[in-house]
């Protein structure tokens, strides 16, 4: 739209005071600044914010579900400024989000746990650009003792076990007590992930030279990049006699996520 040169209106009350005068050309400018003016502030939730593009560059977009601003540069949409509301928490990851946006993750298993993921998107960050900056990890633990005398990694009961909700990359803790029966052996705890069967290079190994050694608390941290949404399920093996476990533990903590 051309610049609009302002008037300044007067009413013609009969004084003899002339008004200005109205006329198309005027009037058809102030509609069209308006309309301008509409077309170019618009607001509505995240997901239904349209694709920038050379028709909406300069237009200013308010999501009400994340309270993020951002305006169109022809080709991206830039954060004007972060959120500075609590955003809403969602159960799937905002689409078309811009650098700054925050969101709340909880998932239905999440929300029973208590537990809630603040996220904040960095187009800069990869594959997954939801880096994670406040919650608590996903925990899972069986108290119960177990014990299994197989040279393959196996089940002992039910876990512990933790579904990934979100692809991503995870921290990803395990930890036991573990008794090994048989001199110069070792009692492995690792994890399956997803239909991957555990492997010793993702466990935790208790190796003993004298029999029945005392129980050994071990536990470990590993980056695990890449990882799909699965569940990761904890399996165990003795390489000699049968193994005690007992207190068996897992956590999953994002680094990015999406």
């Amino acid at each position: 739209m051309a610049d609009y040169t302002a008037f300044t209106w007067v009413n013609d009350d009969g004084s003899g005071t002339t008004g200005t005068a109205v006329s198309a050309t005027r009037m058809n400018a102030i509609e069209a600044g308006v309309h301008d003016a509409a077309e170019h502030n618009k607001m509505g939730t995240l997901a239904s914010r349209p694709a920038a593009a050379s028709g909406n560059k300069g237009w200013v977009y308010y999501a009400t579900d994340t309270a993020a601003l951002a305006i169109s540069t022809g080709s991206v949409w830039t954060a004007v400024s972060p959120a500075t509301t609590n955003p809403a928490i969602v159960s799937a990851l905002p689409g078309s989000p811009v650098d700054g946006d925050v969101c709340y993750y909880q998932d239905a298993a999440m929300a029973t746990a208590g537990t809630v993921w603040q996220l904040r998107y960095r187009s800069g960050g990869g594959t997954s650009k939801w880096e994670f900056i406040g919650g608590a990890p996903l925990y899972s633990s069986v108290a119960t003792s177990g014990s299994t005398s197989s040279s393959s990694f196996v089940a002992i009961g039910a876990g512990p076990a933790i579904a990934l909700p979100l692809a991503g990359d995870y921290l990803i803790s395990i930890g036991a007590g573990i008794t090994t029966p048989t001199a110069g052996q070792s009692s492995w705890m690792s994890y399956d992930i997803g239909g991957t069967t555990a492997i010793e290079a993702d466990g935790i190994e208790t190796f003993i030279t004298n029999a029945n050694q005392t129980l050994a608390a071990q536990q470990r941290t590993q980056l695990k990049t890449g990882l799909t949404a699965v569940t990761l399920t904890a399996k165990y093996k003795s390489t000699g006699g049968t193994a005690f476990f007992t207190t068996r533990w897992m956590t999953a903590a994002p680094v990015r996520v999406g």
